[in-house]
């Protein structure tokens, strides 16, 4: 079945205007639904090469899912569903409104859906070591309101009795981030010096949102053709995974000293801190990023090879993300 039109949540965001960039290069016509309309999605467009010789059409549907405010039906189009509250720390309000936007998704359209959510929806408090999508379980403590709002955004989509796919990536990376590469630049605020949990030694397999474009026309393909059915979760990363100190020094355009920092000691202060932040504050450091930080994160890949039928690329982090001057 040929893909025509989707409808893209969140279109104004890092991934979701790259998506909309990426689908409108190869032919496809996009619905954008964001509160704003996308920056510069033209000209990133226009830029590249189209597969099809022609762009695809943009039409943006402005609206603010978190207040149920779009008011449009897209009869049966596939919906990606990029939009998010992304925050650390704890804040109901986190909840809320993915919860709200997630909702709202669903009532844009009847047709098959990919929802972007994350690897966070695992449990953090503990290694993970080629995680299995199945054992995202939910029974067990989240470090922070966006873990635990991912999980229950995931919950409803299934509980929606809709074919969907849901994506996990973990520490999205590429062009136009807004979260990562910030994270870096404020871990060396302080100068040359870069503390890391045991020095950078967890080995993290990262996201580059080239794979996070396979891994969505991969779920597109297989919800269009039938041959996923309900609610599937699949894993998706780069090909191998990647020290810490590796990634973050990449990416630094100056030396640095990384300074090792104890975990279980730190994870106990952490903690401490965690429980006594006030509501919707944006502590320096918490549990959550402490414990991302300081265990290994990688996660199979088998669905995304077998029941999405895609090959992630190996990571890119050192050649497509600009370097940070310190």
């Amino acid at each position: 079945m040929k893909l025509d039109t989707v409808v893209i949540t969140g279109a104004s965001g890092t991934l979701g205007s790259f998506l909309t960039s990426e689908f409108l290069a190869s032919g496809v016509n996009v619905i954008g639904v964001s509160r704003r309309p996308p920056k510069s999605i033209a000209a990133a467009t226009t830029a590249r090469k189209t597969t099809t010789g022609q762009l695809g059409s943009f039409t943006h549907a402005q609206g603010d899912l978190t207040r149920d405010q779009v008011g449009l039906s897209f009869a049966d189009l596939p919906v990606i569903h990029c939009a998010a509250s992304v925050r650390d720390g704890w804040g109901r309000k986190v909840l809320v409104d993915n919860l709200a936007m997630t909702r709202a998704m669903l009532k844009l359209s009847s047709g098959p859906i990919v929802h972007l959510s994350s690897s966070s929806v695992y449990d953090l408090t503990k290694p993970s070591r080629e995680v299995h999508e199945d054992e995202a379980t939910g029974d067990y403590r989240f470090l922070n309101s966006y873990s635990e709002a991912k999980w229950h955004t995931e919950e409803l989509v299934r509980q929606s009795g809709r074919n969907a796919v849901i994506l996990r990536p973990h520490g999205v990376y590429g062009p136009g981030d807004s979260t990562l590469l910030p994270r870096v630049q404020q871990a060396i605020r302080l100068g040359r010096f870069l503390p890391l949990p045991a020095g950078g030694k967890a080995m993290h397999a990262l996201t580059s949102l080239a794979n996070i474009r396979s891994a969505v026309g991969g779920a597109l393909v297989a919800l269009l053709d039938g041959s996923v059915k309900g609610a599937l979760a699949v894993n998706v990363t780069d090909l191998t995974a990647i020290s810490l100190r590796d990634a973050i020094t990449a990416v630094i355009d100056a030396p640095v000293l990384v300074v090792p920092v104890p975990v279980s000691l730190t994870l106990k202060l952490v903690a401490i801190a965690d429980k006594r932040q006030n509501e919707g504050s944006d502590p320096l450091l918490t549990e959550y990023a402490f414990s991302q930080l300081a265990y290994d994160r990688t996660y199979s890949l088998t669905r995304l090879r077998e029941r999405l039928n895609v090959i992630p690329a190996e990571s890119t982090i050192i050649g497509l993300c600009p370097p940070i001057r310190t």
